[in-house]
Order: structure tokens, then sequence, then C-alpha cells
């Protein structure tokens, strides 16, 4: 059952590129979470791990529903980190996959749900390099699309991004729920 689920979200993208020419939207834009991915345990209550990007391809199924691949990434880097540390920088990145539901008009509303994995990194320059983590993460949201042209237009989304890392004895801690903003351009092909 597994494997044949599997098969299907494997195939699924390929059919749908395949119905049309209509079929594939990209996007890409700037993204902002409230809640800083570190904790804000970086030792410089100035800096936070909150600004990232996000980009993702959907490709149609019917006039409804789309399957969705969505990429993130958010980063940090510091000169100085306080308590001797020379520099120190952090990272997140986010792919998920799952399903979307559109009302297609001149504006469309959507709603989807994507599941899939984030990881974190988190180094420093004079201290030995902390490890990597990786984590569960799900994204829950809406948004809508202004339709500009055939084949340009304009996104606004808001989710619930989820992660579930788990703190290693020689990294910061970490923030787990975020309100995930993102704003950008959409290319239809």
């Amino acid at each position: 059952m597994r494997s044949a689920f599997i098969l299907a979200l494997l195939l699924l993208p390929a059919q749908c590129c395949a119905q049309s020419a209509d079929r594939v939207e990209i996007y890409g834009g700037y993204a902002f979470v409230n809640n800083d991915f570190t904790g804000g345990t970086l030792f410089n209550n100035a800096a936070s791990l909150k600004r990232g990007w996000n980009a993702s391809a959907n490709f149609k199924i019917n006039k409804w529903w789309q399957f969705v691949a969505d990429f993130g990434g958010h980063y940090l880097s510091l000169p100085v980190c306080n308590f001797q540390v020379g520099s120190c920088s952090s990272s997140v990145h986010t792919l998920m996959f799952g399903p979307q539901l559109s009302f297609h008009t001149k504006v469309t509303p959507f709603v989807h749900a994507l599941f899939g994995a984030a990881l974190a990194s988190q180094s420093s320059g004079t201290v030995s390099n902390l490890k990597s983590n990786h984590s569960f993460a799900e994204a829950v949201g809406a948004g809508v699309d202004y339709v500009m042209t055939h084949h340009f237009g304009l996104r606004a989304q808001v989710d619930y991004l989820g992660t579930h890392f788990n703190n290693a004895d020689n990294q910061v801690a970490f923030d787990n729920g975020h309100a995930r903003i993102s704003g950008g351009v959409i290319i239809r092909f």
C-alpha cells in the first residue's frame, strides 16, 4: 500500500505536465516567519533567523486541484556572536509536498496542506561545528494569486509552518511553531 502511494506521488507530476501547456506554475519570493527558528539563543539579541525565501512548483491535475512541491530557506550569518565566538551561521531549509485546492478567477484563492522535511544547520568559526538537525515539517495555509497576464502573476500566502527539531547537546534550541508569510512572482507554462 505504501509503495503504491509513493509511486503515485512520483508519477503524478509527469502526468500533469503531459496534459496541457498551461499546467505548471513556478513561484518564487520572499518569506518571513514570526518565530526565530533558533529560539533566539544565538547569543546576539539583534540577530534572528526569520527572513528567507520560498519557492514552489505547482502541477495542475484539473481545474481545482494541484500537486505542490514547496522549497524554502532561512539564513543568518554574523561576524561576531559574543562569548568569544568569532563568527557563526545558521540556516534552515524545508522541502514539502502536498495537495492544493484553487478556485480560478482573476484573483485565485487557494488552500494547501504540505508535508516533508526540514534541515537545520548551525556552525561557528572559532568553536567546533555544531551538528545538523533533521525534522519532519508541515505547512497548512492559504493564499491568493493575482493574474497579471496569461503567463505571469503575483502571489501572497500565509502558512502555519511546523517543525519538530530536537535539541542536540552542542546545538542551540529551536522554536518549532511558525507563521510563514511569503509573497512573490508566479510564472505559468
